[in-house]
């Protein structure tokens, strides 16, 4: 059976490449990878802070907890050139995590 590319995306970081090193190997571009590292923040398997500065995503995760109907587009419209498309998708992934752990508490 093949194995699911964002596995292999997985470890590859795991053992310690970068995300640039990663999108070389396997012919990828950098967001593609950053995607897949995203599925993992947001199973809780990766933490967000090897991602996202800390201060970005209490900005991030700010913005989400006001608007929370603004989505994507309205958080990089609020934050601009300061932040990162990938940035922003790890901190939905992350704070998707967080809810299905609450939930899972309740």
């Amino acid at each position: 059976m093949k194995t699911p590319t964002k596995e292999i995306t997985k470890a590859l970081w795991d053992e310690g490449k970068s995300i640039a090193e990663i999108a070389k190997e396997r012919s990828l571009v950098n967001t593609t990878i950053e995607s897949h590292l995203a599925y993992y923040v947001g199973t809780g398997e990766l933490g967000l802070e090897k991602f996202v500065d800390a201060d970005k995503a209490k900005s991030i995760t700010s913005l989400f907890e006001k608007n929370p109907d603004s989505g994507m587009s309205g958080v990089k419209e609020a934050l601009g050139e300061s932040v990162s498309w990938s940035e922003i998708r790890f901190v939905v992934q992350h704070l998707s995590y967080l809810d299905r752990s609450k939930e899972g508490q309740e």
